[in-house]
C-alpha cells in the first residue's frame, strides 16, 4: 500500500495532470479504505441504537410502575406511575389499521383465560397516554398521561408497504401511536403469568426486536418468553414482575386502608387508648357527642349517591342494605348535638380505601347485639372474597344495658349547668356577707323578679317566633307551658321596675341566643308557679324523655328555686339626720323595697336648741338630729334610699337573707348642711 502511494507521489511530481490509470488507482484505493471502515461506522450506530432503545424501555417501565428503589417510611416499595393510580398493569389494546382514514384504530378483546391479542405481543399499552379509547373509559382513578404520544421516528419507512401483504412488516414500521425501538420496529408488550386465571400473577414484558428484527413470543398460555432462544439473542427487553407491581403495590395499599378504617373508627366512638383517671374508657367522636349510630346512606359501588325525587340522600334499609355516614362530615339530619365535622370532607364526596374503591358500612341490630362494620373490597374490588379488610364497633364498647358509659359524665355536667343556671339566677347559696347573711345576686338580686319565659319548638328545638312581630312567643302561664329566660343573657322585653332594680347582665354566656341545652344536646325545661315565685329547672337525663319512663321512674335532673331564696323578709332599717343649719327642715325619705312598691316616710329635723348654764356655758338642749325608723316587707339584694326635700342623697344598702344581724351594721347617718 505504501509503496503504490509513493509511486503516485513521484508521477504527481513530475506531471501536472493525472492519466487515465492513475484515476483507476486513486479510485481502487478509495474503495479499498471504505470497506474497511464502514463495518466499524455501522456498528457505533447500532450500539447507539441499542442504547436509546433500553432508554425508552426504561422510561415506558417508569411510566407504568414508577421509578425504582424508592420506599415508604415502613419499608415498603411505593409503586406510581399507571399502576400506582390504576391498581392494576395496563391493557394491551389491539390495533386495526383503518385504510380510509389511514391511521391505526384500537381495540380490546377478551379471550380464553387471558386477552386473546396480548399473547402475541403487538398489543400497546395505549392508556398510558389515553383515557378513553373506544368505548372503554378508565375514570377518575386515571391521573395521566404517564407517557407522551408516542410519534412515528421514521414516518415514510413503511409507505411502499401494502397493510395486507406486507402485514407484519406494515405494523412494525408504521408507528405513529405506538411505541417504538430506535430501529424504528414497534416494541412488544407481553403478559406471562404464574396462574393464567389470576391477573395479579402476570408479568409484562415489554420487548424490541434488537439489531436482527427476530423475536420468537410464546403462542401457548403458561409458556415463558426464553431470552435465550436463537431469535431472541440480540433483543432488548425489561420486565415488570408481580412483586415489582402487584405485590409491593397492594401491601402498601392494605396498609393505608387498613390505618383508614382504624381512624374512621376512632371518628365514631374515640380512641382506643382515651380513658379519665381513673382508667374508665372515655367515649368520644360522634358517638361521643350524640349518643347514638351515624345513620347510614345509600351508595353504590361507583359512588354514586342514592337520592329521592327532590335530590335528598336516601337512609339504606338496616336489614339488607349497605350506605355511608354522611354525618361524620355534614350535619345531614340537624342534628343538635352535631360537634363535627369528625372527618375532613372526602374530596371524591364518600369514603374510599386505597384502592379507590367506597366503603361499606353494615349495622346489624339483633336482640342480643348491634354491630357497625366497616368493609373495604381489598385489592380485587368485590366485597365478600377472602381479600376483604374490615374493622366493627360493637354497640357494648359505648353502651351498658342502654346505659352509655359516658352518661355519668354527661349527668355530672348537666348538673354543673343548672348550678350554672341557678348562679345566674340568684348568686351563689354559699356566699354570704360579714352578718353571716347569705348575698342574693344574679338576675333576682338585680330585678327582684322572675324571668319571662319564652316558648320552644318541642319539634325543631328552637324558639317559637310570633309572625306579626317576628318575636320569640311569652308562655302562657297559666297553661303549665314552659319556656326558657332570655333575659339571663339580653335585656331584650324587660318590664319596667322601681328604682333600685335594674338589669345589670347578662347573667350566663350565651352569643348566639341559642336554646339552653343539656350534656345530652336536649332543651333544658323552665316552669314558672307566678303564684308561689316558684321556678323549676328541669333536664330530661339520660333517657331524654320528661317526666316518668315506661318503667315508672325518672331520670330527669331538677334544680328548684323558691320564693323564699330570694323574695322577700320584713327588716328594720335605722338611721339619723343631722341638721347642721338654723332652721327646721324636712326630708322625705323613700325606700324602694320591692320591684313595684316603696316605703316612704316623712322626718322633720329641727334645728339645735342651745342654752347657757350658771357658768355662761352654752348648753345644746334639743334639736339638730332626728332618728328615724323604717320596718317593711324587702326584697333581697342591693337596695336604695332616697332622700328629698331639704337633702337630696341616695344610698345602697345590702339585704341579705338570714344571718344575726341587722341590716346595717351601723346607723345609717346622713348630714344636712
Amino acid at each position: 500500500m505504501s509503496e503504490i502511494i509513493k509511486k503516485i507521489k513521484n508521477i504527481t511530481s513530475n506531471q501536472k495532470g493525472f492519466t487515465l490509470l492513475e484515476m483507476i488507482l486513486v479510485i481502487l484505493i478509495m474503495g479499498f479504505l471504505v470497506s474497511m471502515v464502514s463495518p466499524v461506522v455501522g456498528y457505533m450506530t447500532d450500539v447507539k441504537r441499542a442504547n436509546l432503545t433500553k432508554e425508552e424501555l426504561r422510561n415506558i417501565k417508569i411510566s407504568i410502575i414508577g421509578a425504582e428503589k424508592i420506599y415508604d417510611e415502613n419499608g415498603f416499595i411505593i409503586v406510581g406511575g399507571y399502576v400506582g393510580d390504576m391498581g392494576s398493569l395496563p391493557k394491551l389494546y389491539r390495533s386495526e389499521w383503518n385504510e380510509s382514514d389511514n391511521r391505526w384504530e384500537w381495540k380490546y378483546t377478551l379471550g380464553i383465560g387471558a386477552y386473546e391479542e396480548i399473547n402475541d405481543g403487538t398489543g400497546q399499552p395505549i392508556g398510558l397516554y389515553e383515557s378513553k379509547i373506544g368505548n372503554d373509559d378508565l375514570g377518575e382513578k386515571w391521573k395521566g398521561p404517564y407517557t407522551t404520544y408516542p410519534k412515528d421516528a421514521y414516518p415514510n419507512d413503511g409507505d411502499n408497504l401494502d397493510s395486507v401483504n406486507d402485514k407484519e412488516l406494515f405494523e412494525r414500521k408504521n408507528n405513529e401511536g405506538k411505541y417504538s425501538d430506535a430501529w424504528g420496529n414497534t416494541l412488544l408488550f407481553y403478559k406471562e403469568y404464574e396462574d393464567p386465571l389470576d391477573e395479579t400473577t402476570a408479568t409484562l414484558w415489554i420487548i424490541s426486536r434488537g439489531k436482527d428484527q427476530k423475536v420468537i413470543i410464546p403462542t401457548t398460555l403458561g409458556e415463558s418468553y426464553d431470552e435465550n432462544a436463537e431469535e431472541n439473542i440480540d433483543n432488548i427487553a425489561v420486565k415488570i414482575m408481580p412483586n415489582e407491581w402487584y405485590r409491593s403495590y397492594h401491601i402498601g395499599k392494605e396498609k393505608k386502608t387498613k390505618e383508614k378504617l382504624e381512624e374512621i373508627r376512632e371518628r365514631i366512638i374515640g380512641s382506643f387508648d382515651n380513658s379519665d383517671e381513673d382508667g374508665r374508657k372515655l367515649i368520644r367522636g360522634y358517638i361521643g357527642d350524640t349518643d347514638e349510630w351515624p345513620k347510614l346512606y345509600r351508595i353504590d359501588e361507583s359512588g354514586k349517591w342514592d337520592t329521592d325525587i327532590n335530590g335528598e340522600k336516601l337512609e339504606i334499609d338496616y336489614l339488607n342494605e349497605w350506605g355511608q355516614p354522611i354525618a361524620l362530615w355534614e350535619n345531614i339530619g340537624n342534628n343538635p348535638n352535631w360537634k363535627g365535622p369528625y372527618m375532613e370532607y372526602p374530596w371524591q364526596g364518600y369514603l374510599e380505601d386505597s384502592w379507590g374503591n367506597p366503603l361499606k358500612f353494615t349495622l346489624k341490630v339483633t336482640l342480643e347485639s348491634e354491630i357497625m362494620t366497616i368493609t373495604s373490597a381489598g385489592y380485587d374490588g368485590e366485597f365478600d372474597t377472602e381479600d376483604d379488610l374490615l374493622i366493627n364497633i360493637n354497640k357494648d364498647e359505648w353502651k351498658v344495658k342502654d346505659i352509655s358509659i359516658n352518661d355519668e359524665k354527661k349527668v355530672k355536667a348537666t348538673k354543673n349547668i343548672l348550678k350554672e343556671i341557678e348562679v345566674a339566677m340568684l348568686g351563689s347559696r354559699d356566699v354570704k356577707d360579714a352578718s353571716g347573711r347569705r348575698i342574693v345576686g344574679g338576675y333576682l338580686g338585680d330585678m327582684g323578679e322572675m324571668p319571662k319565659l319564652y316558648k320552644i319548638d318541642d319539634t325543631t328545638e328552637k324558639w317559637i317566633i310570633d309572625k306579626n312581630t317576628s318575636e320569640k312567643t311569652e308562655i302562657d302561664y297559666s297553661k303549665n307551658e314552659w319556656g326558657q329566660p332570655i333575659n339571663l343573657w339580653t335585656d331584650n322585653d324587660i318590664s319596667p321596675v322601681s328604682e333600685g332594680f335594674e338589669w345589670k347582665g347578662p347573667y350566663l354566656t350565651n352569643r348566639y341566643d341559642e336554646v339552653i341545652k343539656d350534656a345530652w344536646g336536649k332543651p333544658i325545661k323552665f316552669e314558672l308557679d307566678t303564684t308561689k315565685g316558684k321556678m323549676t329547672i328541669t333536664s330530661s337525663g339520660v333517657d331524654r324523655v320528661f317526666g316518668d319512663d315506661k318503667k315508672g321512674s325518672s331520670d330527669d335532673i331538677v334544680t328548684v328555686i323558691n320564693s323564699e331564696d330570694w323574695r322577700k323578709d320584713v327588716v328594720t332599717i335605722e338611721g339619723i339626720i343631722y341638721n347642721n343649719t338654723s332652721a327646721t327642715k324636712n326630708v322625705e325619705l323613700e325606700f324602694f323595697n320591692t320591684p313595684t312598691n316603696s316605703k316612704i316616710i316623712s322626718v322633720v329635723i329641727k334645728p339645735v336648741e342651745k342654752d347657757t348654764d350658771s357658768d355662761g356655758n352654752t348648753l345644746i338642749v334639743g334639736g339638730g338630729q332626728q332618728k328615724f325608723r323604717i320596718t317593711t316587707e324587702v326584697y333581697f339584694g342591693l337596695r336604695k334610699i332616697k332622700l328629698t326635700g331639704d337633702l337630696e342623697e341616695e344610698v345602697e344598702i345590702f339585704i341579705g337573707k338570714g344571718g344575726t344581724q341587722s341590716p346595717t351594721k351601723d346607723n345609717l347617718k346622713f348630714f344636712i348642711k
